[in-house]
């Protein structure tokens, strides 16, 4: 399966309707629970008791319909399987986040499609290595996730949760499955179902994703927040700060009329090739486009030869290149050779490289700062959360791992590694 970015839309309609029915709920509500539902146990600054962490993980194994017993090994230490993926179950807890965890079905499918897809590039003797780091990355921000899936349910009133799970289904069913169903080229969730089985999954998990990817993304946006106005001298600083990026090079928007060497008996063929061309349009009145598709046999001659705007220095062609950032602007050129064939081309609009002033850029500075300070308050949250939730993996005691905080990644990248391959 393939990775997919985070579905914006679907977890924002989510979020709004979880902030909606928190509000709905009392305070007086969330004080007098009659009883703790089994995926929202309470948080202790100290380790939950083993116990507590066995039955999580069996209410967890019963929900996704899953059953079975952990192997006790890790998952790069043998090649039983084609991918080493027989190593370990996919009920086999690999992390746990304080009443929850995560299971080895949740990131093998992942893990092996990733290792399946570049099997030619890694070496033997560093295929259990590559497997492990790649597992440690993608398992570290599934971690800082489900921090936050853990934060979010200790606060979310208990009866809130049922309409919140049944407007998750809604979506689930109404718009991602079918975008799972696309990406596994299956046509019926009878099929689907056997084809996540394949990497360790079932749709039943796929939902549980979404549903956590959809929560967290929404109590992101409730616990980190910045309502701080932008001042005009931040912004400044800033500017100063970021000078060069905010420097633009020369670029133009041009067309091409082209033959190519290859295509032609002798170079003096394709000379003649080029000049029918340019006579055409200079001194024939044929129009640029109409000869471009019919004889040029450029990259965009279907497109009457029409070239997006280039960024000097971007071509491969250093005569083309140095040709378009000199020819006066509506001007055919002479003939040009390069490497591949002869070249005619027209630049009908150029930009002179400059940088773009302080006062045009005041929009992209300030989502610039905005961006940076929900990065500062997103890493001191996810901290503060990683103080009062234990936290431990399969990999907390590897030598060759990398430690949890070099490795957390934001909401996004989390998103990204986890979402339904």
């Amino acid at each position: 399966m393939g990775s997919a970015p985070l579905r914006h839309c679907a977890a924002a309609l989510c979020g709004l309707l979880l902030f909606e029915l928190m509000m709905q709920s009392s305070c007086a509500q969330q004080a007098n629970r009659s009883g703790i539902l089994p995926f929202r146990q309470q948080i202790s600054p100290t380790a939950p008791s083993e116990m507590s962490r066995q039955d999580r993980a069996e209410k967890h194994n019963q929900n996704i319909g899953a059953e079975g017993n952990a192997t006790g090994q890790r998952p790069w230490e043998s090649q039983d399987g084609p991918l080493g993926a027989k190593t370990m179950e996919d009920t086999e807890i690999i992390a746990r986040i304080g009443p929850e965890v995560i299971l080895a079905g949740e990131i093998l499918g992942n893990v092996n499609r990733l290792m399946e897809e570049n099997r030619s590039q890694i070496p033997t003797q560093k295929w259990d290595e590559i497997r492990r780091t790649i597992m440690h990355k993608m398992l570290m921000p599934m971690i800082d996730q489900k921090l936050i899936v853990v934060d979010a349910l200790q606060v979310i009133p208990e009866d809130a949760l049922p309409g919140i799970e049944e407007q998750v289904d809604k979506q689930f069913y109404g718009e991602q499955i079918n975008d799972i169903m696309e990406r596994a080229e299956v046509e019926s969730l009878q099929a689907l179902e056997e084809k996540l089985k394949e990497s360790g999954s079932s749709i039943a998990m796929q939902k549980q994703i979404f549903f956590e990817r959809s929560m967290a993304a929404q109590w992101i946006q409730q616990q980190v927040t910045d309502d701080r106005p932008i001042t005009h001298l931040e912004m400044f600083d800033y500017y100063t700060a970021h000078l060069e990026d905010y420097d633009q090079a020369a670029r133009c928007c041009w067309e091409q009329l082209s033959v190519r060497f290859e295509k032609f008996a002798s170079r003096q063929a394709a000379f003649t090739a080029i000049c029918q061309m340019g006579n055409a349009v200079a001194d024939q009145g044929a129009v640029f486009a109409d000869v471009a598709r019919a004889e040029s046999q450029g990259l965009t001659a279907s497109a009457g030869g029409k070239r997006d705007w280039t960024s000097r220095g971007s071509l491969v062609s250093a005569p083309l290149d140095q040709a378009i950032f000199s020819l006066p602007v509506g001007q055919l050129s002479p003939i040009i050779e390069d490497k591949t064939g002869y070249h005619i081309v027209r630049v009908n609009e150029r930009v002179a490289a400059h940088r773009t002033p302080f006062r045009d850029a005041q929009v992209e500075i300030a989502a610039a700062i905005v961006a940076k300070r929900r990065e500062a308050k997103l890493k001191e949250y996810l901290d503060s959360l990683r103080e009062r939730i234990p936290v431990s993996t399969i990999f907390d005691n590897d030598p060759h791992a990398e430690s949890t905080q070099e490795n957390s990644a934001n909401l996004a990248t989390a998103t990204q590694a986890t979402s339904a391959k």
